[in-house]
């Protein structure tokens, strides 16, 4: 790890003339470092900490439970693998996982759990960057939400944004911003997909919404002063579905097509690894499985979480070898089959106590079990149903030991890495 302290400094005439060549929303490049995460730095906050102007955080795959990283510094902070850092924050909603107060980029996580995602405010009149993420049961999604100016502005692009349980779950939104542009984004059952108020510019492109109560809500409740406005441009149009229209296997190949074209594109740059594939692979393949299963083709559903599964060995992901175990247990179930629903559960949870361990320890450990807690409820039922059926089998003492599995696991580990 370099020595921060005896970092060369350029003389203040040198610096000045250096930076006027330097577009604004670039990073500086000065002697730029990476900073790893966790090899040389515990937690991406330490690293972004430590980090100076053109710096990039680099955050190895992983969970990490971490919450309120402030950037000030214009730097990168990105995962290695696509989506192979997942960052469960807290559900409290002032917390964000990332609050930005400078010109950064923020690349490839998995964000979780949070009343925000990221959010711009307090900050100075600066835009930034977030590309290739998954952020999911948050509040917001992204926020840009000044005190009072149209201060604040942001390219999105390539981001999917799954919604909470909350009663006004937003994608992404503005109150008081300067301008905010997005492209290829989808967002899921969200209260809102694409919330504005008092900005100078919103545009969305290339995006969809879907299962979302409304998809464009332009806020009413104060005039903003001209030129602000609360209007959300959505160019030639923006696609509001259903699961139910999807029911039509053509009409989710053309869905799936979209999503593969814009929203998660293949890579071909140099760099792009096979984890990388393999990681868009199980998404797809998620996003596939979850409509059909909301549609009731439960069959198919079961093979594309089969699908998912088998991706997401192969990028090394936790987190969707998790979701996919979880999604083929809810179809098995949902399809009346109880005994392969149950085999199907005891096979999720069972990966879920052999992930526990690499699971760090932290207050949002409690955000990571929260919803986890869905298949040790389902799984309870089920026993306690075929107990109903059947005394014999014990299954009301399988149900039981279910509960207090749920309440070992969300306690405390310390880490085994």
């Amino acid at each position: 790890m370099a020595d921060r302290g005896r970092r060369r400094q350029l003389p203040s005439f040198a610096l000045a003339s250096l930076l006027a060549l330097v577009p604004a929303g670039l990073p500086l490049g000065l002697g730029a470092e990476t900073l790893r995460v966790p090899g040389a730095y515990p937690t991406i906050k330490a690293a972004v900490n430590r980090a100076v102007d053109g710096d990039t955080v680099l955050v190895e795959d992983g969970t990490y439970l971490e919450n309120n990283i402030v950037l000030t510094k214009r730097i990168q902070v990105r995962s290695r693998n696509l989506f192979g850092a997942v960052i469960y924050g807290s559900p409290r909603t002032d917390d964000a996982i990332f609050a930005v107060r400078a010109p950064v980029r923020i690349e490839g996580f998995v964000l979780k759990g949070a009343g925000i995602a990221i959010e711009q405010r307090g900050s100075p009149d600066v835009r930034w960057e977030a590309s290739d993420l998954l952020i999911a049961d948050c509040n917001c999604g992204l926020f840009i939400n000044d005190v009072a100016a149209n201060v604040g502005s942001a390219e999105i692009r390539n981001i999917i944004i799954a919604g909470g349980h909350g009663s006004d779950v937003k994608g992404i939104a503005t109150n008081d911003a300067h301008d905010l542009e997005v492209a290829g984004c989808l967002v899921l059952d969200c209260c809102q997909a694409f919330d504005g108020y008092d900005h100078l510019s919103f545009r969305v492109t290339e995006s969809a919404a879907v299962d979302c109560r409304t998809s464009v809500l332009e806020g009413t409740v104060h005039r903003p002063i001209p030129p602000a406005t609360s209007r959300i441009e959505t160019g030639p149009g923006l696609p509001a579905l259903r699961s139910g229209e999807l029911r039509d296997p053509a009409k989710l190949a053309r869905f799936m097509s979209f999503v593969r074209r814009a929203v998660l594109p293949a890579r071909t740059a140099a760099g792009t690894s096979g984890n990388d594939k393999a990681a868009r692979e199980s998404v797809l393949a998620l996003l596939a499985a979850r409509i059909m299963e909301r549609t009731g083709d439960h069959e198919a559903a079961a093979k594309r979480y089969e699908a998912a599964r088998a991706a997401a060995e192969r990028a090394g992901s936790s987190e969707f070898v998790w979701q996919a175990l979880w999604g083929q247990a809810r179809v098995a179930g949902a399809a009346g089959d109880i005994q392969k629903a149950l085999a199907s559960y005891d096979r999720a949870l069972g990966y879920l106590e052999s992930w526990m361990p690499r699971v760090p320890r932290g207050l949002t450990r409690i955000e990571f079990m929260k919803d986890k807690a869905p298949a040790f409820e389902a799984l309870a039922g089920l026993l306690l149903e075929k107990h109903r059926t059947d005394p014999s089998k014990g299954c009301d003492e399988l149900a039981f030991n279910c509960a207090e599995a749920y309440k070992f696991l969300s306690r405390s580990w310390p880490s085994r890495d």
